[in-house]
């Protein structure tokens, strides 16, 4: 008897490891980041554009050692402050997009975080999904969505994404506007691409979460992703 209580935990471990390192565990738990510095944790702005306007720019602690983009423009001069960034190489239109900003502000202006969304490496224009705000000032706000949601038009052949920050102002009052920007994350919805769906339901086989022809949803109209995994 006192042997059996002995082996018990062990047995109990081992089914938690084989379940922390299943395929599909990898999958769900943090995906990829699509974004480079999308933190800003780097305290500069590595892997983002700055436009040639005189925008001012800076990467501020806010406290504890996590750091946030700071864009600014002072009235009567109009400074503009554009931030961007390319993802190249695209697999899926099925991506996940979500950002925090936090406008502190004593004029009316507009900032806005779009998605210029591309195919053919950028060449052939498909889409923008654009979020306008005006001078909010309640602390910092989180926003999320999927792109197939928010897409005006069909996506399927997205390759490439432009994420753009901008700020402008549209007072005709002195003043200034200060903008915080953080946690810009660009990520494959891998519950629900081909790969994803197959893996969670159990099928088999190697390398299907990186395989390009799995890397994309399923058909809206059929029942495949239902049926995924189920055996007649």
């Amino acid at each position: 008897m006192k042997k059996r209580y002995l082996i018990f935990p062990f047995v109990v471990l081992a089914f938690i490891l084989i379940f922390a390192f299943m395929p599909g565990s990898f999958i769900s738990a943090n995906p990829e980041n699509l974004i480079t510095n999308g933190d800003f944790q780097t305290s500069d702005f590595s892997g983002w554009n700055q436009a040639p306007a005189p925008g001012l720019y800076s990467v501020n602690d806010m406290g504890g050692g996590n750091f946030a983009a700071g864009l600014i423009g002072i009235y009567p001069i109009k400074l503009n402050a554009n931030l961007w960034q390319t993802v190249n190489n695209v697999t899926t239109p099925n991506l996940n997009f979500s950002y925090r900003i936090s406008i502190d502000s004593t004029v009316e202006h507009r900032t806005y975080v779009e998605l210029r969304l591309w195919s053919q490496n950028g060449a052939q224009y498909l889409d923008s999904i654009i979020d306008i705000f005006y001078s909010t000032t309640d602390g910092w706000h989180l926003f999320n969505y999927n792109l197939l949601q928010r897409a005006h038009t069909d996506i399927s052949a997205l390759d490439t994404v432009w994420v753009i920050v901008a700020t402008s102002n549209n007072s005709v009052l002195d003043g200034s506007y200060q903008g915080y920007y953080d946690d810009f994350k660009l990520t494959v919805n891998s519950e629900s691409i081909k790969s994803g769906v197959l893996i969670n339901s159990g099928v088999p086989g190697k390398g299907l979460d990186t395989a390009p022809g799995q890397q994309k949803p399923f058909n809206p109209k059929s029942q495949a992703s239902v049926h995924a995994g189920m055996k007649k």
